[in-house]
């Protein structure tokens, strides 16, 4: 199992809930410890050491003390609501607390946590549809709404997706922040596919769509940035197609009728 993905149920990934920098930063580290196929258990509990905060969030080790302390004491009262999959009403949801047990060890710094077992369906022995990525690919984000976009477009593998504005808003826990779409944009969307553009594996663009004259709907598309590995290929191979190119041009009458293989061959005598 690789011990820094990441794999949630859909129906996390579309829920309600509001959770800090630091909190989303040490529940997805501890949602990384779960192996997705095995069956977890309420008294199953997972640590979180400053140091490993520190290697992967790139903070100082006064910050990773800091930091887990502050989540411990806030994330046992964090709730997340959750769509019911068989309800025909977007109005019905699972109401449930991410952690049934935490605590913090203050002389070393660590963490113990237990997730809530309504919960445990939804992170392990995960029946349907998942999303799964890599925890360093949003381990530098300081935005916490740039986590939630980065899943909300890692869910769909075909490019794209549409999600409307009510619901964006809705998933968020927004209520009444950022009323207007020049807002939600200046002060969430934007500042959102800045970090994941940088500091993640994927590149993200946005439109608007219209019903009348109001926004109603979000279209983010995506795209893998491509590895240095992969850019290196490609400019190898550039480079011996203009080095065959050039000899052709150099040499018109020895390569005139040869296949490609043959005056490959050629250039390297």
């Amino acid at each position: 199992m690789d011990k820094h993905l990441i794999v949630k149920s859909n129906e996390v990934i579309e829920a309600n809930y509001t959770l800090s920098l630091i909190e989303q930063r040490v529940l997805l580290m501890c949602i990384s410890q779960i192996n997705s196929k095995d069956k977890l258990k309420k008294t199953d509990n997972f640590k979180i050491y400053p140091s490993e905060y520190m290697e992967l969030c790139g903070v100082t080790k006064q910050a990773a003390y800091r930091d887990i302390k502050q989540a411990s004491e806030k994330l046992f009262d964090r709730v997340i609501f959750i769509r019911k999959k068989d309800s025909e009403k977007r109005s019905s949801y699972l109401k449930t607390r991410w952690v049934y047990a935490i605590k913090y060890e203050d002389n070393k710094g660590y963490l113990t946590l237990s997730f809530s077992p309504t919960i445990l369906p939804y992170l392990s022995e995960i029946e349907g549809y998942y999303t799964e990525y890599n925890i360093k690919n949003i381990s530098k984000m300081s935005s916490l709404y740039a986590i939630r976009l980065y899943e909300m477009v890692k869910q769909w593998k075909r490019g794209w997706v549409e999600i409307p504005v009510d619901d964006f808003r809705t998933r968020l826990c927004l209520e009444n922040d950022y009323s207007r779409i020049y807002d939600l944009k200046k002060h969430v969307i934007n500042p959102s596919m800045k970090e994941i553009n940088s500091k993640s594996d994927i590149t993200v663009s946005f439109e608007q769509k219209k019903t009348g004259r109001r926004v109603t709907h979000f279209v983010f598309k995506h795209q893998l940035k491509r590895t240095k590995n992969v850019k290196k290929k490609n400019e190898i191979v550039k480079s011996l197609h203009d080095r065959i190119n050039n000899f052709v041009a150099e040499n018109p009458t020895r390569t005139r009728g040869k296949t490609h293989e043959e005056v490959i061959a050629m250039l390297c005598d």
